[in-house]
């Protein structure tokens, strides 16, 4: 990565960056999250993989507040007993496909054969609280993945709310109650 930083300095950031000053390690950082907040990036090198067919689809339930709270800590919890890297999920609350109705939606994407991200969704999917409306998980390319994902968050009007089952750290029972 090349940046220009707020007062003129240019900048090359790469892996071996980690290792230099305390400043190139924190830009390093901050440049996989957060880096229109410390310069513009120039130029960005990135080596691309092929990524083979993915376990994943989406969990659809209702939006139902008395019982939401108990999917949110289900859904955390199975998430904080461990996961491999390569899966995430994300948790979505948002419209449903009427006026009246919400959902809380649950992505889930294993980079893998169905074989090995079976048991992952089905400890998510084994929450009893409601009725699963819809569990629409089979292998598929990646780029039906995203393009699901998409789908979910351009569909239906009102607000949209999503964690993404990185940030699980900071979902304490307080902020789930909320």
């Amino acid at each position: 990565v090349e940046m220009v930083l707020a007062d003129g300095t240019i900048v090359t950031l790469n892996q071996e960056s980690k290792t230099k000053s305390q400043q190139e390690q924190d830009l390093w950082w901050a440049v996989r999250g957060a880096a229109p907040c410390f310069g513009i990036v120039t130029r960005l090198t990135a080596k691309a993989y092929p990524v083979p067919s993915v376990y994943s689809g989406n969990l659809i339930y209702p939006l139902n507040p008395a019982t939401a709270s108990s999917l949110i800590r289900h859904w955390r919890d199975c998430l904080k007993a461990g996961l491999p890297r390569n899966f995430y999920t994300n948790l979505i609350l948002t419209a449903g496909p009427s006026k009246t109705s919400h959902v809380i939606v649950i992505q889930v994407c294993y980079l893998g054969p169905k074989s090995d991200g079976e048991a992952l969704v089905q400890a998510i999917s084994s929450w009893t609280g409601e009725r699963l409306l819809l569990k629409d998980v089979e292998e598929r390319s990646f780029r039906s993945q995203q393009d699901g994902v998409a789908k979910v968050l351009k569909g239906g009007t009102g607000r949209r709310w999503m964690v993404r089952g990185d940030l699980i750290s900071t979902l304490t029972d307080d902020v789930i109650a909320k």
